[in-house]
């Protein structure tokens, strides 16, 4: 024990506090009925286990006064299932991810106010021994759901929401893949304006320390571009010269690094490009642009537009740059070419015949990367 007698009582004080008042109460309207209890139960008997926890750990250390405090509250609760922690997962219960507020009480504010309101909260620790965590997840789980039962409400504040850290865009877009897997609507002016704002603070920031605490922000929209060009729930064709537009910039990303693309022995990505591609911002963006040509092949067979150029034609300088060895250095990126090759014979055969030692390895060691 390093501390004052002052500081032990100052810290023991707070403990008999109790938690906060109002997260005991958004706890207990939560949880009660899962358990049985009315809200005042649920609120007394939590308030109780959570200072026996805390008094419990330091219980060598306790005057005679408080020790009657905690024996007190072992006779009602019992003693600690892991007195050692102040949070853990049982086998039957987890920890779930909650907002500070719900999607109703979201509403209540302005987009403006909103986003004053998430760059100001913070998660309480304190509530660690709870069976959800107010969070900055859980929080961005409730805004992407206000977010898509009312888009156009948040148009004026895209680019707030794209600067905000990452769990809240990379929320919006997540919701979005999973919206269209499941074949509802999406938002699509609301979502491209999203994408180009993202590609944009990229672009302005490449060379910028910043862009590599943002990476989770452009692996997550160009993870949703990837999908968006799948399927039968696509990307409209109205959209696709910003998707392009979008993904050129994403294609010269900086992710992966030089270390990221030679992860040690035993890790993910270990002498295994297509799986680090998966998770990298350039190579999946290079993947996107070749499910772009093929969606847009595909919509104008059916639809002809005419005098409308090849989009495999237009982006030929961008591929040649990433067939460069001396210009794009990243197996990663260079195993997307094996991987789409019959897709880039189907649609220009004689560019494919004379890139041939640019796509395939120059010796039988870097097969695997092909």
């Amino acid at each position: 024990p390093i501390l004052s007698s002052d500081e032990k009582k100052e810290i023991i004080g707070l403990i008999k506090a109790g938690p906060l008042p109002e997260t005991t109460e958004k706890l207990a309207i939560a949880l009660a009925s899962q358990y049985g209890e009315t809200i005042d139960e649920y609120k007394r008997k939590f308030t109780g286990v959570w200072i026996r926890d805390r008094l419990w750990m330091i219980k060598q250390y306790l005057e005679a006064d408080e020790l009657l405090v905690l024996n007190n509250l072992v006779k009602n609760y019992g003693e600690p299932q892991h007195p050692e922690f102040l949070a853990y997962i049982s086998e039957v219960q987890s920890l779930r991810e909650e907002s500070p507020l719900t999607v109703d009480e979201i509403f209540a504010y302005t987009p403006k106010e909103l986003i004053d309101f998430i760059k100001k909260w913070k998660p309480d620790n304190r509530l660690q021994i709870a069976p959800i965590e107010i969070s900055h997840r859980g929080f961005a789980q409730a805004i992407a759901s206000a977010f898509y039962q009312k888009p156009q409400s948040y148009k004026e504040v895209l680019k707030d929401f794209a600067e905000l850290t990452s769990p809240y865009i990379s929320t919006i877009f997540s919701f979005a893949q999973s919206r269209l897997k499941d074949g509802r609507s999406i938002p699509w002016e609301e979502m491209i304006s999203l994408i180009e704002i993202v590609a944009e603070i990229s672009k302005n920031t490449m060379s910028n320390e910043d862009n590599k605490k943002n990476i989770n922000k452009r692996l997550s929209a160009v993870w949703f571009i990837n999908d968006a060009l799948q399927g039968t729930n696509h990307i409209p064709l109205d959209y696709l010269d910003a998707i392009e537009n979008a993904l050129i910039v994403f294609v010269y990303d900086t992710d992966p690094d030089e270390q990221k693309e030679n992860p040690p022995e035993g890790y993910v990505g270990y002498k295994d490009p297509i799986t680090l591609s998966i998770n990298s911002v350039r190579p999946l963006a290079l993947d996107s642009l070749f499910h772009l040509i093929i969606l847009e092949r595909r919509i104008l067979s059916r639809e002809p537009i005419q005098g409308k150029e090849s989009r495999f034609n237009i982006l030929k300088p961008v591929l040649e740059d990433k067939l460069d060895k001396s210009k794009e250095p990243s197996w990663a990126v260079h195993s997307i070419f094996g991987k789409c090759v019959s897709y880039l014979y189907f649609i220009d055969s004689e560019w494919v015949s004379n890139h041939i030692p640019y796509i395939f390895p120059e010796t039988a060691e870097l097969e695997k990367y092909f």
